[in-house]
């Protein structure tokens, strides 16, 4: 009979991560293109590559760009769903579900992005990630927009700041929780 090497789910730091961090969530969007070089030179499409700068240079005097996301649970598999939107309006959509490693580390996503103006083309988001035994950090590796991007993510309570990396760009998300509701419902 084969030994059950899971640990027992208190002590799972990605489920504990994950719980913790059920909810709605947003904050101001901050991406800068830092190397229009590798941005140039990298995997994503004209379009994609010209989203990025547009987005890196968005004056605030025209209305910031709102970065809202959820994170809920069905069954086993953690959904988190984000919006990008601007004056209310949405920019770019993504849903990804995420499953946990039994390692209770690890974890796997996968799920689809849709940008305007093009909403009727999904392109599909893949990666990995593992959390730390503190539950409060995690790492992640996907791909997004076509181009590898490396995320972290330090919680406090109701507060995350998110880091993410891409080729040639960057950006540093303070997130903070608004609701501990689930699913991605009108913002008050």
């Amino acid at each position: 009979m084969a030994e059950d090497t899971r640990a027992p789910a208190r002590e799972q730091p990605n489920l504990a991560y994950y719980l913790a961090c059920r909810g709605r969530w947003r904050c101001a969007l901050d991406m800068q293109v830092r190397d229009r070089a590798r941005l140039r030179d990298s995997e994503m499409s004209v379009f994609d590559r010209a989203t990025l700068r547009l987005v890196s240079a968005w004056p605030a005097w025209l209305g910031r760009l709102r970065l809202d996301t959820s994170v809920h649970f069905e069954g086993p598999v953690v959904v988190h769903a984000t919006r990008v939107r601007w004056l209310g309006i949405p920019m770019m959509l993504s849903v990804e579900r995420i499953e946990l490693g039994d390692d209770g580390h690890s974890f796997t996503l996968a799920g689809e992005q849709r940008v305007a103006p093009l909403w009727w083309r999904a392109r599909s988001v893949s990666g990995a990630g593992e959390v730390d035994e503190d539950s409060a950090h995690a790492r992640y590796s996907l791909t997004w927009l076509g181009a590898p991007l490396h995320q972290s993510t330090v919680r406090e309570g109701d507060r995350l700041a998110l880091r993410q990396r891409g080729p040639g760009f960057e950006g540093t998300q303070h997130l903070r929780r608004f609701s501990t509701e689930v699913g991605m419902k009108k913002s008050p």
